[in-house]
């Protein structure tokens, strides 16, 4: 003996789930990304001076794409701000010009660090967070080479 199965007792497609009725399709709500977004507070700007290091998405040198990296703040205006982007890759520790971080323990970084003595701009609302602050020689250090800022 065949029995009716609820797509053919109701004309909808469900599942029988501990004795309820859940249809197919149904879902519960996410946040959205905007809600999301919201949420997200922008870094203060008295907490954004020079040596601060903060974690911000900086695009690569061909242009296409981006990479979240940690970064040392050179200078802060209302709306911008200028880094030097720091790597803990070895094949830039050879390049000439790279500053060596130190102290980079001090500045909470997971590694030892190098800057690149090339500034450059972001948004400040782009920044995701402050992670440390350098210590007055590995700062010494970064101040004596900035380039001329744009």
């Amino acid at each position: 003996m065949r029995t009716a199965t609820n797509t053919q007792l109701s004309g909808k497609a469900s599942h029988r789930c501990e004795g309820r009725r859940r249809h197919v399709g149904s879902w519960t709500a996410k946040p959205s990304a905007a809600a999301t977004l919201v949420q997200a507070r922008p870094i203060a700007r008295n907490a954004l001076h020079e040596g601060v290091v903060v974690y911000a998405p900086i695009a690569f040198d061909d242009g296409v794409g981006s990479k979240t990296r940690p970064c040392v703040v050179l200078n802060c205006t209302q709306h911008e701000v200028t880094v030097f982007p720091l790597t803990t890759s070895k094949r830039d520790l050879t390049r000439a010009g790279w500053i060596p971080l130190v102290d980079w323990v001090a500045a909470n970084l997971s590694r030892p660090c190098r800057a690149k003595p090339i500034p450059v701009v972001i948004e400040r609302r782009e920044l995701i967070v402050v992670i440390g602050e350098l210590s007055d020689r590995d700062r010494r250090a970064v101040a004596g080479d900035k380039l001329v800022l744009p």
